[in-house]
Parts: structure tokens; sequence; C-alpha cells
């Protein structure tokens, strides 16, 4: 096991010899002793050091102080002061350079293993905390969707970009202040706040979602369709100590839905009020997937019970062979078919169709075939008569 590294900054010269002693039989491997708080800094910018034993009371141009201050400027190093002095004003200024441990003189080797050890375990534990949240803060930074965390009293902590784009706050800004000041959102419809989800959560301590239809508006007013979720955050003893939200932009999304949506209506509206019947098939097993109104009145049918059904499960064999056979050419040739089909009743007698048969290909190159159909029996029958 290598051993950790000292530098003693001490300018008493019977004291720096007796901490070496006492440091070296403790195990540790002393790396210098100085007396000066510049050349102090000057060694720990050009040598790895483990830990800095510093007299606070140093002669020269900076005493230990301000020599520790000036070191971790540059480097995170545990430094443990060691001084005669233990005034009041002595320790509330030491406190500028922030010290893992305190040494009084006159010390024995209990107290400087006793601090040193402590001193070097606490900052390992405490740097250990800083690469864990700087990972975090780095991982939440980079994450895709905007994120805001919060403390348990509901103010912001944190925000990554994409949360400071969609709010109009940015980091600084917002820390601090209430969630609901930084992220308004509102119901699409009726403008009324939406209920923050950070309360939900306290309220419920689990995992949220938001209403359909929220609206986030920014600082400067701008509205954003989102979705999002809110998550407790946990301590050991499982009591949430703040929430995390995480939300999206999906503005675009809600235009293309929208714009589906009003083509479904058209497209709907257009075919239910065609006189013709009309269909969507799957080539795949022939089954229907759609009919309009028509299709619907006719054959007394609806589209949530005709959806997989085939011609063979609706009419008989002898009329379900043709328009299979007609289909199938539609598919095979992949071009329109126009022609005339019989649907024959049990009775013996038959409807008369003029039919238009055509490949519908969808964007994934897939094929499906569509059908409208005009019944042209009453006009052979008066064509007849007529003659």
């Amino acid at each position: 096991m290598q051993k950790e590294k000292i530098l003693i900054v001490e300018d008493e010269r019977i004291v720096s010899i007796d901490l070496k002693y006492i440091l070296t039989n403790l195990g540790y491997d002393v790396v210098g002793l100085t007396s000066k708080g510049y050349e102090a800094i000057e060694y720990t910018l050009n040598n790895k050091v483990d830990a800095i034993l510093m007299d606070i009371g140093l002669r020269g141009d900076i005493d230990g102080i301000e020599t520790a201050i000036q070191i971790k400027k540059n480097i995170d190093i545990p430094i443990v002061f060691v001084t005669a002095n233990s005034d009041e004003s002595t320790l509330q200024r030491s406190k500028e350079a922030k010290p893992q441990g305190y040494i009084l003189k006159p010390f024995n080797d209990r107290e400087i293993r006793t601090t040193l050890e402590m001193a070097i375990f606490k900052h390992n534990i405490d740097l250990k905390m800083k690469e864990s949240e700087e990972w975090l803060f780095t991982t939440l930074k980079s994450i895709g969707d905007a994120v805001i965390a919060t403390d348990k009293d509901g103010n912001v902590k944190f925000m990554n970009h994409i949360a400071e784009n969609l709010t109009g706050w940015t980091q600084e800004e917002a820390k601090g202040k209430q969630l609901n000041e930084v992220f308004v959102i509102v119901n699409e419809y009726t403008r009324d706040t939406v209920e923050n989800p950070v309360e939900k959560v306290f309220r419920e301590g689990k995992i949220v979602g938001l209403a359909n239809h929220t609206i986030l508006i920014s600082r400067d007013n701008k509205e954003y369709h989102i979705d999002d979720a809110a998550a407790p955050i946990k301590n050991r003893q499982d009591i949430i100590d703040g929430v995390v939200l995480t939300f999206r932009d999906i503005t675009d999304k809600k235009e293309i839905e929208n714009q589906l949506s009003e083509t479904q209506i058209r497209f709907s509206l257009f075919m239910d009020n065609s006189p013709t019947v009309s269909w969507i098939k799957d080539p795949k097993d022939w089954g229907f997937m759609y009919i309009n109104k028509r299709f619907r009145d006719v054959f007394k049918l609806d589209n949530e019970s005709v959806k997989g059904l085939t011609d063979f499960d609706i009419w008989d064999k002898k009329t379900a062979e043709q328009f299979r056979k007609n289909d199938i050419k539609v598919f095979k040739e992949n071009k329109s078919v126009v022609t005339y089909e019989y649907e024959y009743t049990k009775n013996g007698e038959f409807k008369k169709w003029l039919s238009f048969k055509f490949p519908v290909k969808l964007p994934s190159g897939e094929i499906l075939i569509g059908g409208t159909a005009l019944d042209i029996t009453s006009n052979d029958i008066l064509e007849d008569k007529l003659k």
C-alpha cells in the first residue's frame, strides 16, 4: 500500500523535525519541510501531496491561513492547522481556508494520528461526493428532456439547458424561487391553472404525470404543449427531500396529431356522405379494415365488428370468390379495376354492383386494397322494362 505524502509547513525547526519523526513512525511519507508560505504554494503546484500540516503563525509575508487559502485556489488538498493560538479571532479567520482539522500545540502522537486520519478520510469522502454530484449534474445537463429539481419546499435547485429554454428562466434566475413561479402551466382549452405536479408528488408520494392538453407558458409568454412526469427524491430514511420534474416540448407532435385528426374527420365526412359502399382491405389476410356509412347501413355492420372479417364471413361462397378474385387481380397487377360484380342471395336473386377497386399505397410501401361500389340492379331492371 502506497504511503500518504505529507507536507509540513512550520517555521519552528524543532517542531518541524518532531512532526516529521511522529509522522514517519505513523507510516506517512513526509515529502517536504518548509517554513515559508510561498515555498509551500510552489511545492504543491509541482508535486503530489496528500495532506498538509500547516502552522498558522508563519513568519514572513503571508501566514499559514493565507497560504492555505492560496493553495486551495489551485488544488484541493486536505489541510490541518497546527497552532499554539486558540483565540476566537484566529479560529474565525482560519475558517476562510476551510481546514479539515486543528491540532493545538503542544501535541502528542495520538492527536496527530487521529486528526490527520480523520482529515484525509473526510476529504476523500467529500471528494467522492463532489465527483458524484458533478457526474449527476453532467448527466442531468445532457438529458434530452427538460429537467427541473426542487428541494422539499418546492424551491428550484437545478435546471438543465432545455428547461431554461422552455421556461425562459436561467438556472441562476430561477434558483430558490417556487416552482409554480417558474413552471407556469394551464389547460389548453379552459386556460385554468393546472395543478403543479410537484405538489401532487408531495401529497401522494409517488411518480405522477400531467393531464392531457397542458400548456407551458414561458417567461416571455411563449406557449408550448408539453408532456411530463414528476418523481420524488427520497433520502435513506425514505423521506421526500425534493422532486425532479422532467418534461418535453410536444408542440410539433400535437400539431401533426391535430392535422391528422382534421384529415381523418374530413375523410370520414367525405366517405360517410358518399352514395356508394366503400371499404379498405388488408391483403395479408383479406380482412376488412374500414367500411363507410353506406356499407354499414346496407350490410348491417359496423367498423369494429367488421375488422378482420373477410368476404367469406359476410357473403355466400360464390359471391365471396368473385370478390376475392378481383381483389387479388388488383393486388398482383398493382392497378385499378373497374368491373361488374354480383351479390347472390339465398333465394336465388342477385344484386349487380359497379365496382371500382384500386391499390392504396402507404408511405411505408405497404399496399392495401380500396374499393367503392354502386348498386345498379334497379338500373338494369328499368332498362329491361323500357325494352
